[in-house]
């Protein structure tokens, strides 16, 4: 969450912006050129501060000033997860959203995003591979592999890679080809015999 502390009275009206480095869920460059246009919400007077463990989405610009203060943050406690915005008047932002891109998208994608995240089971494997048991001697080794961000979005930014180990404990490293919203491998040439492998993003 996020903490306001010091508040005085009044209010002050803040826009948001995107901080860059949110990894908890994916927000495209034009959503987040169209959460920069949407109308100011009405923030308190006061010092703002992320809790410790919180990913803070938005952040307040007042003016054409970007400040450090949070605006929307959400947080993973355990099994809890928790969102929280400072600031009145987002009803607004659907309705400016429609006006000024002509649909709903922008904020419903938004929205939808965080009840996501706020939904997700904390029990789900993020990183999943698909194959095959046995192979014939002739055939290559093919593996998928799936990699879902904090909201159990599909994303394959990070290098994926994968460490075969033969019966006599020799070593072979490979890296997975990003392919769609997953990876793909495919080993070829390996010699008859039972391999064990460990995947690693």
């Amino acid at each position: 969450g996020v903490s306001v502390t010091g508040v005085r009275p009044g209010s002050t009206e803040a826009s948001a912006y995107v901080q860059e480095d949110f990894a908890l869920f994916t927000l495209d460059k034009d959503e987040a050129r169209a959460l920069a246009d949407l109308p100011p919400l009405e923030t308190p007077f006061g010092e703002f501060l992320a809790d410790r463990g919180a990913d803070v989405l938005l952040k307040q610009r007042i003016g054409m000033v970007r400040t450090d203060r949070p605006l929307l943050a959400l947080r993973r406690d355990g099994a809890a997860r928790k969102a929280t915005i400072v600031g009145e008047g987002l009803w607004r932002w659907r309705s400016a959203d429609r006006w000024m891109h002509g649909s709903t998208d922008h904020f419903d994608g938004l929205v939808h995003s965080i009840v996501q995240f706020l939904a997700v089971h904390t029990d789900r494997n993020r990183f999943r591979l698909k194959a095959d048991d046995l192979f014939s001697e002739d055939e290559p080794v093919r593996i998928e592999a799936e990699l879902y961000n904090a909201s159990y979005e599909a994303v394959n930014g990070p290098e994926a890679t994968l460490l075969v180990k033969d019966e006599q404990g020799e070593e072979l490293a490979y890296v997975f080809t990003p392919s769609g919203n997953g990876y793909r491998l495919e080993v070829q040439g390996l010699a008859p015999g039972r391999y064990t492998g460990s995947a690693s993003v």
